[in-house]
């Protein structure tokens, strides 16, 4: 927050203009340490009203990293969370449909623009977003051509030795640079590149696994 009012006693040389990384330097590596920790904030806040000044603090902190992913992601998870805290209050009857249309929204969303929040195309036809599009839709191609390697994947960290037939000069003049893109900005595309449809697969089924257990642990 010092930095984001600009009284920040300490010189850094690896910020980002408009943004605040805090000791952590990359304004998304504070933004995701401050998603993981706003929950546990939240879950002393709700028992004690002296945390909601920590959680204010970190809800601001967030806000000043301005990044939008770890957001999005926060978002997401209460979304859930909150849905876990209800669900034992509602009736199947109540519930199946109401996940069958959270799950056809998004998808008709995704495949029309047009019906697409002002904010979230905004985020997706411009800057960074637009080259995070572009990202994904070369990964898309590299794996559309892959043959075997569709399913096993290229390996850990190889993006950027597999991603230059697929480079597009749209991406330099955004970035600024030519630097070809050394990961996909997306867990499930990063994965399906490291480790293939099996290893996307695998870990898609490690993280049902986990928020289905938790979803039985007991509140004590």
């Amino acid at each position: 927050l010092a930095q984001t009012a600009g009284v920040d006693p300490l010189p850094w040389d690896n910020t980002i203009p408009g943004r605040s990384g805090s000791t952590v330097g990359n304004p998304l590596f504070l933004a995701g340490y401050l998603v993981v920790v706003i929950p546990v904030t939240t879950m002393y806040a709700w028992r004690s009203r002296a945390f909601f000044v920590a959680l204010a603090l970190q809800l601001a902190a967030l806000a000043a990293t301005g990044s939008r992913g770890p957001t999005l992601a926060l978002g997401l998870g209460a979304a859930i969370g909150g849905t876990l805290i209800v669900r034992p209050r509602m009736s199947w009857r109540l519930w199946a449909p109401s996940i069958a249309v959270a799950v056809g929204l998004t998808a008709v969303m995704a495949a029309s623009p047009n019906l697409r929040p002002p904010l979230v195309n905004r985020w997706l036809e411009t800057g960074s977003g637009r080259v995070r599009v572009l990202i994904w839709d070369g990964v898309r191609q590299l794996f559309g051509e892959g043959g075997s390697r569709f399913w096993i994947g290229y390996g850990p960290d190889s993006l950027q030795r597999v991603f230059p037939r697929y480079y597009v000069p749209e991406i330099g003049r955004i970035e600024g640079t030519e630097a070809m893109p050394d990961r996909a900005h997306n867990e499930f595309m990063d994965t399906l590149v490291s480790a293939g449809a099996i290893g996307a697969l695998c870990e898609l089924m490690f993280f049902i696994a986990v928020v289905t257990s938790a979803s039985r642990i007991s509140d004590v």
